[in-house]
Protein backbone atom coordinates (compact mmCIF):
# COMPACT_ATOMS: atom_id res chain seq x y z
CA UNK A 1 0.00 0.00 0.00
CA UNK A 2 0.98 3.66 -0.24
CA UNK A 3 1.51 4.39 3.42
CA UNK A 4 0.78 7.29 5.68
CA UNK A 5 3.76 9.52 6.42
CA UNK A 6 3.72 9.78 10.22
CA UNK A 7 7.32 9.00 11.08
CA UNK A 8 9.76 9.53 13.91
CA UNK A 9 11.84 12.66 13.22
CA UNK A 10 15.09 11.63 11.55
CA UNK A 11 17.55 12.80 14.24
CA UNK A 12 15.38 11.36 17.02
CA UNK A 13 16.25 7.87 15.76
CA UNK A 14 19.82 8.31 17.04
CA UNK A 15 18.51 7.36 20.49
CA UNK A 16 18.15 3.78 19.24
CA UNK A 17 21.92 3.34 19.48
CA UNK A 18 21.55 3.31 23.27
CA UNK A 19 19.11 0.38 23.25
CA UNK A 20 20.97 -2.87 24.09
CA UNK A 21 17.99 -5.11 23.29
CA UNK A 22 19.11 -5.76 19.69
CA UNK A 23 22.55 -6.93 20.79
CA UNK A 24 21.07 -9.22 23.48
CA UNK A 25 18.63 -10.77 21.01
CA UNK A 26 21.35 -11.31 18.40
CA UNK A 27 23.59 -12.99 21.00
CA UNK A 28 20.76 -15.33 22.02
CA UNK A 29 19.74 -16.10 18.43
CA UNK A 30 23.29 -16.66 17.11
CA UNK A 31 22.51 -15.79 13.46
CA UNK A 32 24.64 -16.91 10.52
CA UNK A 33 24.15 -13.54 8.77
CA UNK A 34 22.64 -10.25 9.93
CA UNK A 35 20.78 -8.19 7.30
CA UNK A 36 20.26 -4.55 8.28
CA UNK A 37 17.98 -2.17 6.42
CA UNK A 38 20.07 0.90 5.58
CA UNK A 39 17.05 3.12 6.23
CA UNK A 40 17.64 2.36 9.93
CA UNK A 41 21.20 3.70 9.86
CA UNK A 42 20.56 6.47 12.46
CA UNK A 43 19.72 3.78 15.03
CA UNK A 44 22.59 1.45 14.11
CA UNK A 45 25.70 3.41 13.14
CA UNK A 46 27.05 3.31 16.73
CA UNK A 47 25.21 0.25 18.03
CA UNK A 48 26.87 -1.90 15.38
CA UNK A 49 30.20 -1.54 17.16
CA UNK A 50 28.79 -3.34 20.19
CA UNK A 51 27.09 -5.87 17.93
CA UNK A 52 30.34 -6.73 16.19
CA UNK A 53 32.09 -7.42 19.52
CA UNK A 54 29.36 -9.82 20.68
CA UNK A 55 28.18 -11.48 17.45
CA UNK A 56 30.66 -12.73 14.80
CA UNK A 57 28.10 -13.04 11.98
CA UNK A 58 28.69 -10.81 8.93
CA UNK A 59 26.45 -7.75 8.75
CA UNK A 60 24.95 -7.04 5.33
CA UNK A 61 23.31 -3.74 4.46
CA UNK A 62 20.05 -3.82 2.48
CA UNK A 63 20.35 -0.47 0.71
CA UNK A 64 17.36 1.14 -1.00
CA UNK A 65 18.18 4.82 -1.05
CA UNK A 66 20.70 7.09 0.66
CA UNK A 67 19.23 9.97 2.62
CA UNK A 68 22.45 11.93 2.21
CA UNK A 69 21.75 12.48 -1.50
CA UNK A 70 18.37 14.09 -0.83
CA UNK A 71 17.73 17.78 -0.40
CA UNK A 72 17.00 18.92 3.15
CA UNK A 73 17.98 21.16 6.05
CA UNK A 74 21.74 21.70 6.13
CA UNK A 75 22.25 20.37 9.67
CA UNK A 76 20.18 17.26 9.06
CA UNK A 77 21.94 16.48 5.78
CA UNK A 78 25.39 16.97 7.34
CA UNK A 79 24.38 14.52 10.07
CA UNK A 80 23.05 12.10 7.45
CA UNK A 81 26.32 12.12 5.53
CA UNK A 82 28.29 11.32 8.69
CA UNK A 83 25.94 8.66 10.03
CA UNK A 84 25.44 6.91 6.69
CA UNK A 85 29.16 6.77 5.93
CA UNK A 86 29.88 5.43 9.40
CA UNK A 87 27.15 2.82 9.04
CA UNK A 88 28.17 1.76 5.52
CA UNK A 89 31.87 1.56 6.32
CA UNK A 90 31.16 -0.82 9.20
CA UNK A 91 29.25 -3.36 7.10
CA UNK A 92 30.63 -6.57 5.62
CA UNK A 93 28.63 -6.57 2.39
CA UNK A 94 25.66 -5.09 0.58
CA UNK A 95 22.37 -5.86 -1.15
CA UNK A 96 21.45 -3.09 -3.61
CA UNK A 97 18.11 -2.46 -5.29
CA UNK A 98 19.68 -0.81 -8.37
CA UNK A 99 22.97 0.02 -10.04
CA UNK A 100 22.37 3.65 -9.11
CA UNK A 101 22.22 2.75 -5.43
CA UNK A 102 25.42 0.72 -5.78
CA UNK A 103 27.21 3.67 -7.35
CA UNK A 104 25.89 6.00 -4.65
CA UNK A 105 27.34 3.82 -1.90
CA UNK A 106 30.64 3.45 -3.73
CA UNK A 107 30.90 7.23 -4.04
CA UNK A 108 30.02 7.74 -0.37
CA UNK A 109 32.63 5.25 0.81
CA UNK A 110 35.23 6.46 -1.64
CA UNK A 111 34.85 10.10 -0.66
CA UNK A 112 35.25 9.26 3.02
CA UNK A 113 38.11 6.76 2.80
CA UNK A 114 40.11 7.85 -0.22
CA UNK A 115 39.37 4.53 -1.96
CA UNK A 116 38.70 4.41 -5.68
CA UNK A 117 34.95 5.16 -6.08
CA UNK A 118 34.49 2.19 -8.45
CA UNK A 119 35.72 -0.38 -5.92
CA UNK A 120 33.66 -1.33 -2.87
CA UNK A 121 36.16 -3.89 -1.68
CA UNK A 122 33.30 -5.87 -0.11
CA UNK A 123 30.90 -8.49 -1.50
CA UNK A 124 27.60 -7.25 -2.90
CA UNK A 125 24.66 -8.20 -5.08
CA UNK A 126 22.32 -6.02 -7.13
CA UNK A 127 18.76 -7.37 -7.11
CA UNK A 128 16.03 -5.24 -8.67
CA UNK A 129 12.64 -5.38 -6.93
CA UNK A 130 10.24 -7.80 -8.63
CA UNK A 131 7.87 -6.69 -11.36
CA UNK A 132 5.09 -9.06 -10.29
CA UNK A 133 3.78 -7.39 -7.13
CA UNK A 134 0.40 -7.03 -8.87
CA UNK A 135 0.86 -10.02 -11.18
CA UNK A 136 -2.05 -11.04 -13.35
CA UNK A 137 -4.12 -7.94 -12.65
CA UNK A 138 -3.22 -5.78 -15.64
CA UNK A 139 -5.86 -5.15 -18.30
CA UNK A 140 -5.32 -6.18 -21.94
CA UNK A 141 -2.98 -3.89 -23.83
CA UNK A 142 -5.75 -2.46 -26.02
CA UNK A 143 -7.45 -0.91 -22.96
CA UNK A 144 -4.40 1.30 -22.38
CA UNK A 145 -4.90 3.17 -25.67
CA UNK A 146 -6.41 6.58 -25.02
CA UNK A 147 -9.73 7.06 -26.83
CA UNK A 148 -9.99 10.84 -26.58
CA UNK A 149 -10.93 13.16 -23.76
CA UNK A 150 -8.69 14.58 -21.05
CA UNK A 151 -5.25 13.11 -20.38
CA UNK A 152 -5.65 11.23 -17.10
CA UNK A 153 -2.60 11.76 -14.90
CA UNK A 154 -1.74 9.85 -11.73
CA UNK A 155 0.55 10.86 -8.88
CA UNK A 156 1.09 7.78 -6.69
CA UNK A 157 3.34 8.06 -3.65
CA UNK A 158 3.68 9.73 -0.30
CA UNK A 159 2.87 13.43 -0.51
CA UNK A 160 6.24 14.68 0.70
CA UNK A 161 8.57 17.29 -0.84
CA UNK A 162 11.04 14.76 -2.31
CA UNK A 163 8.35 13.25 -4.53
CA UNK A 164 7.95 16.50 -6.48
CA UNK A 165 4.19 17.05 -6.44
CA UNK A 166 4.77 20.82 -6.27
CA UNK A 167 6.79 20.53 -9.47
CA UNK A 168 3.97 18.64 -11.15
CA UNK A 169 1.35 21.21 -10.11
CA UNK A 170 3.55 24.03 -11.43
CA UNK A 171 3.88 22.19 -14.75
CA UNK A 172 0.13 21.64 -14.99
CA UNK A 173 -0.52 25.33 -14.35
CA UNK A 174 1.56 26.01 -17.48
CA UNK A 175 -0.70 23.79 -19.61
CA UNK A 176 -4.05 24.69 -18.05
CA UNK A 177 -5.52 25.30 -21.51
CA UNK A 178 -5.07 21.63 -22.43
CA UNK A 179 -7.51 18.87 -21.36
CA UNK A 180 -6.14 16.89 -18.41
CA UNK A 181 -7.10 15.62 -14.95
CA UNK A 182 -4.90 14.65 -12.01
CA UNK A 183 -5.45 12.07 -9.28
CA UNK A 184 -3.24 12.16 -6.17
CA UNK A 185 -2.95 8.90 -4.23
CA UNK A 186 -0.79 8.48 -1.15
CA UNK A 187 -0.29 9.24 2.51
CA UNK A 188 0.24 12.89 3.23
CA UNK A 189 2.66 15.02 5.20
CA UNK A 190 0.19 17.55 6.69
CA UNK A 191 2.34 20.64 6.24
CA UNK A 192 3.43 19.86 2.70
CA UNK A 193 -0.07 18.71 1.77
CA UNK A 194 -1.45 22.06 2.89
CA UNK A 195 1.12 23.83 0.72
CA UNK A 196 0.10 21.76 -2.30
CA UNK A 197 -3.60 22.49 -1.77
CA UNK A 198 -2.81 26.20 -1.55
CA UNK A 199 -0.74 25.97 -4.76
CA UNK A 200 -3.61 24.21 -6.55
CA UNK A 201 -6.11 26.84 -5.42
CA UNK A 202 -3.83 29.70 -6.42
CA UNK A 203 -3.44 28.15 -9.88
CA UNK A 204 -7.20 27.69 -10.32
CA UNK A 205 -6.87 23.94 -10.80
CA UNK A 206 -9.09 22.61 -7.98
CA UNK A 207 -11.83 21.25 -10.25
CA UNK A 208 -9.33 19.10 -12.14
CA UNK A 209 -7.56 17.49 -9.18
CA UNK A 210 -8.85 14.52 -7.14
CA UNK A 211 -7.35 13.46 -3.80
CA UNK A 212 -7.61 9.69 -3.26
CA UNK A 213 -5.69 9.52 0.04
CA UNK A 214 -3.69 6.47 1.13
CA UNK A 215 -4.64 3.39 -0.90
CA UNK A 216 -4.35 -0.36 -0.38
CA UNK A 217 -2.63 -2.75 -2.79
CA UNK A 218 -6.01 -4.20 -3.81
CA UNK A 219 -6.99 -0.79 -5.17
CA UNK A 220 -3.88 -0.28 -7.29
CA UNK A 221 -4.88 -2.30 -10.40
CA UNK A 222 -8.08 -0.29 -10.81
CA UNK A 223 -6.24 2.97 -10.21
CA UNK A 224 -3.56 2.17 -12.80
CA UNK A 225 -6.14 1.03 -15.34
CA UNK A 226 -8.16 4.23 -15.03
CA UNK A 227 -5.24 6.54 -15.82
CA UNK A 228 -3.00 7.23 -18.80
CA UNK A 229 0.33 8.43 -17.35
CA UNK A 230 2.16 8.07 -14.03
CA UNK A 231 3.65 11.42 -13.00
CA UNK A 232 6.01 11.22 -10.00
CA UNK A 233 8.92 13.59 -10.80
CA UNK A 234 10.93 12.78 -7.65
CA UNK A 235 14.12 14.51 -6.64
CA UNK A 236 15.70 11.05 -6.35
CA UNK A 237 14.60 7.40 -6.08
CA UNK A 238 16.92 4.50 -5.37
CA UNK A 239 14.79 2.36 -7.69
CA UNK A 240 11.17 3.50 -7.86
CA UNK A 241 8.98 0.42 -7.57
CA UNK A 242 5.92 2.52 -8.40
CA UNK A 243 7.45 3.12 -11.83
CA UNK A 244 7.77 -0.62 -12.44
CA UNK A 245 4.15 -1.10 -11.41
CA UNK A 246 2.98 1.58 -13.83
CA UNK A 247 4.97 0.08 -16.72
CA UNK A 248 3.32 -3.30 -16.17
CA UNK A 249 -0.08 -1.64 -16.70
CA UNK A 250 1.08 0.16 -19.82
CA UNK A 251 1.42 3.61 -18.30
CA UNK A 252 4.25 5.80 -19.59
CA UNK A 253 6.18 7.28 -16.67
CA UNK A 254 7.26 10.82 -15.82
CA UNK A 255 10.13 10.32 -13.36
CA UNK A 256 13.02 12.30 -11.92
CA UNK A 257 16.25 11.86 -13.87
CA UNK A 258 18.39 11.36 -10.73
CA UNK A 259 18.25 7.85 -9.32
CA UNK A 260 17.28 4.38 -10.42
CA UNK A 261 14.40 5.45 -12.67
CA UNK A 262 16.77 5.53 -15.61
CA UNK A 263 17.19 1.75 -15.26
CA UNK A 264 13.46 1.39 -15.90
CA UNK A 265 12.56 4.30 -18.16
CA UNK A 266 14.42 5.12 -21.36
CA UNK A 267 13.79 8.81 -22.01
CA UNK A 268 11.43 9.24 -24.94
CA UNK A 269 10.49 5.55 -25.13
CA UNK A 270 8.77 4.45 -21.91
CA UNK A 271 8.18 7.99 -20.66
CA UNK A 272 10.34 10.99 -19.85
CA UNK A 273 13.02 11.73 -17.25
CA UNK A 274 12.70 15.17 -15.70
CA UNK A 275 15.43 17.36 -14.25
CA UNK A 276 14.63 18.33 -10.65
CA UNK A 277 13.01 21.77 -10.61
CA UNK A 278 12.30 21.87 -14.35
CA UNK A 279 8.53 22.36 -14.36
CA UNK A 280 8.75 23.95 -17.82
CA UNK A 281 10.34 20.81 -19.25
CA UNK A 282 7.77 18.60 -17.52
CA UNK A 283 4.97 20.75 -18.95
CA UNK A 284 6.43 20.24 -22.42
CA UNK A 285 6.47 16.46 -22.06
CA UNK A 286 2.89 16.40 -20.79
CA UNK A 287 1.81 18.64 -23.67
CA UNK A 288 3.30 16.20 -26.17
CA UNK A 289 1.31 13.30 -24.72
CA UNK A 290 -1.86 15.37 -24.51
CA UNK A 291 -1.56 16.50 -28.13
CA UNK A 292 -0.64 13.10 -29.57
CA UNK A 293 -2.76 10.05 -28.70
CA UNK A 294 -0.57 8.08 -31.11
CA UNK A 295 2.56 8.88 -29.09
CA UNK A 296 0.78 7.88 -25.90
CA UNK A 297 -0.31 4.57 -27.43
CA UNK A 298 3.21 3.84 -28.70
CA UNK A 299 4.76 4.61 -25.31
CA UNK A 300 2.13 2.47 -23.62
CA UNK A 301 3.11 -0.53 -25.72
CA UNK A 302 6.80 0.04 -25.05
CA UNK A 303 6.07 0.37 -21.32
CA UNK A 304 4.47 -3.07 -21.26
CA UNK A 305 7.34 -4.56 -23.26
CA UNK A 306 9.84 -3.11 -20.79
CA UNK A 307 7.92 -4.57 -17.85
CA UNK A 308 8.07 -8.01 -19.45
CA UNK A 309 11.88 -8.13 -19.26
CA UNK A 310 12.14 -6.93 -15.66
CA UNK A 311 12.91 -9.65 -13.08
CA UNK A 312 10.17 -11.29 -11.02
CA UNK A 313 10.38 -11.45 -7.23
CA UNK A 314 11.40 -15.13 -7.28
CA UNK A 315 14.37 -14.29 -9.49
CA UNK A 316 15.46 -11.30 -7.41
CA UNK A 317 15.06 -13.07 -4.09
CA UNK A 318 16.86 -16.10 -5.48
CA UNK A 319 19.90 -13.92 -6.19
CA UNK A 320 19.80 -12.58 -2.63
CA UNK A 321 19.42 -16.03 -1.05
CA UNK A 322 22.33 -17.36 -3.12
CA UNK A 323 24.48 -14.37 -2.12
CA UNK A 324 23.71 -14.72 1.60
CA UNK A 325 24.13 -18.50 1.61
CA UNK A 326 27.52 -18.25 -0.08
CA UNK A 327 28.60 -15.54 2.36
CA UNK A 328 27.47 -17.54 5.42
CA UNK A 329 29.40 -20.61 4.23
CA UNK A 330 32.50 -18.53 3.62
CA UNK A 331 32.48 -17.17 7.18
CA UNK A 332 31.37 -20.35 8.95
Amino acid sequence: MVSQTQRTPYLANVAGNADPALVREAVDWRPDVIVEDELNHPSLFLLNRALRKRVPAPRIGLVHHLKSIEEGPALEQAAARYMEKTFLAGLDGFIFNSEFTRRSVEAALGSSSGAHPQTLGKPFVVALPGKDRLAGRAAPAASRVRDGGALRLLFLGNVIPRKGLHLLVAALARIAARPWSLSIAGGEDPGYGAEIRSQIRASGLESRVSWLGAVEDAELPGIFQSHDVLTVPSQCEGFGIVYAGALSFGLPVMAGELGGAGELVTHGEHGFLVRWGDDEGLAGYLSRLSDSPGLLAAMSGKARAKAEILPAWDESMGKIVHFLTKLARRTA
